[in-house]
């Protein structure tokens, strides 16, 4: 059963993208991900994973926010390491 939502808050979404969507000159996806988001009210979390590039987070960050995305943060997925630990 999923979380309960505070009074007058909306449940927030998760949604992966994988790399291999065009970045450069169809931005489709991209596009599709922001208007369904809220467009550019959208909250937006970038959480780089399966990438260990450093770049990724920032890159994703700058597309969002030339294709109009107001609220674009990265969180950095510097805790790989902790979560691939067995919890005792």
């Amino acid at each position: 059963m999923p979380s309960k939502i505070p009074h007058g808050e909306t449940r927030g979404w998760i949604v992966p993208i994988g790399g291999a969507e065009n970045k450069e000159n169809d931005r489709h996806i991209l596009e599709r991900f922001i208007r369904v988001s809220g467009g550019a009210d959208a909250d937006i979390v970038v959480i780089p994973t399966a990438s260990r590039m450093h770049e990724t987070g920032p890159r994703y960050e700058k597309l969002f926010q030339d294709l109009g995305a107001a609220h674009v943060t990265v969180m950095p997925a510097t805790m790989r390491t902790i979560r691939m630990k067995p919890v005792m």
